[in-house]
């Protein structure tokens, strides 16, 4: 079951998603035929085509890894992030805020890292 979940989009993701407009009215990543979204499938297959041995939920665990690792943010903020569920049913039942405000730091944070903006980048000897 799936509710909605809104998603805080940093700045290199709006880029994308404001190239990707032009390609489809109902779909931010369109199918091959446009009638409905990429699939999972369709992922792993360009994902092969590029000798890319990764798979799509191996994003989702790069970003937590990261997370962890670099501390850019509490484990709620990064759980909620990922659209897992924190806590329990009565923790949930009191605590509805999204983080929505502090999910955006965060994107923008992993944007910087992953464009190569971010000035904690260190070369490391061999």
């Amino acid at each position: 079951m799936q509710t909605d979940f809104r998603v805080p989009l940093s700045g290199p993701a709006l880029e994308i998603a404001r190239e990707a407009a032009q390609y489809s009215e109902n779909f931010l990543f369109p199918g091959h035929m446009g009638r409905k979204g990429v699939t999972g499938t369709a992922l792993q297959k360009a994902l092969n085509q590029i000798g890319e041995s990764g798979r799509p939920h191996g994003f989702r665990t790069s970003v937590r890894t990261w997370v962890q690792d670099t501390e850019a943010a509490s484990f709620d903020v990064a759980e909620t992030a990922l659209a897992h569920k924190v806590g329990s049913k009565v923790e949930r039942s009191y605590a509805r805020s999204d983080l929505l405000e502090t999910r955006r730091g965060l994107m923008d944070k992993r944007a910087c890292f992953v464009t190569g903006d971010s000035a904690a980048l260190v070369a490391l000897r061999r």
